[in-house]
């Protein structure tokens, strides 16, 4: 995949210097709920030819971050507080892997959030975790 802007991505504005490392980071609204997604490229590659699992745990850490704030009002911290991440499959240069997240509950300082990161038709990781905000 060469262009996830033909497949209706828009690329987002970094907010912080990892962000411009790492992405970029892009995303798309789906009826009532926004994707995140990420193009692997080269310099995602871990030593052995397949995207590190850190770059992987990036996207699904900014994409449940992102629907954790956009679920509490956008306030003006939020943090992360725990992330489990399950490894499915591999990710290969060229992939387009999405990232699809569910505010599973929310209280008055916390968020829970879990998020599927998939490549076409497979699942590659799960993820859960909890976001403080104020």
């Amino acid at each position: 995949m060469t262009n996830p802007g033909s497949l209706g991505w828009a690329p987002q504005d970094s907010v912080d210097p990892f962000g411009d490392v790492v992405g970029p980071l892009w995303a798309r609204q789906v009826d009532e709920t926004t994707e995140y997604a990420l193009l692997a490229s080269s310099k995602h590659l871990s030593r052995f030819g397949r995207v590190h699992g850190a770059v992987l745990m990036w996207l699904a850490d900014k994409a449940m971050s992102l629907t954790a704030w956009n679920a509490t009002g956008r306030p003006a911290q939020i943090a992360t507080v725990q992330l489990d991440v399950q490894f499915a499959d591999t990710v290969h240069e060229g992939s387009l892997v999405e990232a699809r997240c569910e505010v599973v509950r929310k209280t008055r300082s916390i968020v829970f959030v879990t998020g599927l990161l998939s490549c076409g038709s497979g699942n590659v990781a799960a993820a859960s975790g909890v976001w403080k905000y104020r």
